[in-house]
């Protein structure tokens, strides 16, 4: 553990759709850890943009700082601002390529690196997105990256967006996808990319429950050494 925290830190990196955010709650409850999803961050921003783009970024960040809450609920994390739940808004595919748009601003990613270090709280933190291990906790305990086959990831994407009530194009998906990891990893500020010393994790090499089981040995195992 850094000299300069005094709780555990997880990072879970990735590719969109890779099972980032449901393994990282299971993780997060299983611990009875904090929970960071850092693309729900992006997403709040992209929403607040859309429903408000006379406003500065400055009084967004605000926002954020003040009145953003992610709880776990059941299995799923449940995003607030300000008492108002806008996870089934934040999931549309309009809201998805925009925050990926925003996440390229190196004012915005500057912004949000210390609302994003605030979450580091006792016991402990899994913080999930595409730059935790990187740039946003480069000391953390252990550094986790997630992998699986496009194809596979278009796949779950669909059902995760069925299941919120829209209504998604498989071909639609597909290209919006690839063009995001394309942007992920070619932009300017904090690209994607696999942390030095990060542990490698194929989220295709089984169902959910035996991922699951197969992420939450993984890390405790590190946190007991």
């Amino acid at each position: 553990m850094s000299k300069l925290r005094l709780h555990p830190v997880v990072t879970i990196d990735g590719e969109s759709s890779t099972g980032k955010t449901v393994l990282s709650l299971h993780l997060a409850k299983e611990l009875g850890f904090n929970f960071l999803n850092s693309g729900a961050l992006y997403r709040t921003l992209a929403y607040l943009k859309k429903q408000h783009p006379r406003q500065s970024l400055d009084m967004q960040l605000e926002l954020l700082k003040k009145k953003l809450h992610i709880s776990i609920e059941g299995s799923k994390a449940v995003i607030y601002i300000g008492g108002l739940n806008v996870s089934d808004a934040l999931m549309d595919s309009e809201i998805a390529v925009l925050a990926s748009q925003v996440a390229t601003d190196v004012d915005v990613r500057t912004g949000l690196v210390p609302i994003q270090q605030s979450f580091c709280k006792a016991p402990g933190l899994i913080a999930e997105g595409r730059d935790m291990g990187a740039v946003i906790f480069p000391d953390a305990d252990l550094k986790i990256y997630f992998t699986a086959p496009l194809e596979l990831r278009v796949s779950r994407r669909y059902m995760q967006l069925k299941e919120s009530g829209h209504k998604p194009d498989i071909i639609t998906l597909t290209e919006q996808l690839q063009q995001r990891d394309a942007r992920d990893r070619t932009r300017d500020c904090s690209p994607l990319q696999k942390p030095d010393g990060a542990v490698e994790f194929d989220t295709s090499g089984g169902d959910l429950e035996v991922n699951k089981a197969r992420i939450l040995q993984l890390v405790q195992t590190y946190l007991a050494k």
